[in-house]
């Protein structure tokens, strides 16, 4: 059951500039932080605050691969549709070009 109180929530999470865009990049491709570290040019402790407040929400899951954690978008969470439909909203990824393009060249860790 929706409730006023839980759109508060999802507003409030969909409402910081960092976030929508991680949220972008991970409804395309499963990530670890290092990565949005270096897409985002932020410190780690400062992408780890965001990727918390996402999973703590439910809106990612994490999955634990050796000493790395890969997060992806949740196609569970209960408003899912409503975030599908905010990031399709969104413009095309900074300056820094696609997201998507620059994670693919840094490559994976082994």
């Amino acid at each position: 059951m929706n409730t006023y109180s839980e759109m508060e929530q999802v507003c409030k999470l969909l409402a910081d500039q960092t976030r929508l865009e991680m949220l972008t990049i991970l409804a395309h491709q499963e990530v670890c932080i290092c990565e949005l570290v270096d897409y985002f040019d932020i410190s780690q402790p400062a992408i780890s605050k965001h990727i918390k407040k996402l999973r703590d929400h439910g809106l990612l899951i994490e999955k634990k691969q050796a000493q790395w954690k890969y997060y992806k978008l949740n196609q569970e969470y209960p408003y899912f549709h409503l975030i599908e439909q905010v990031i399709a909203l969104c413009p095309p990824s900074s300056a820094k070009g696609s997201a998507c393009s620059a994670l693919e060249k840094r490559g994976r860790h082994q």
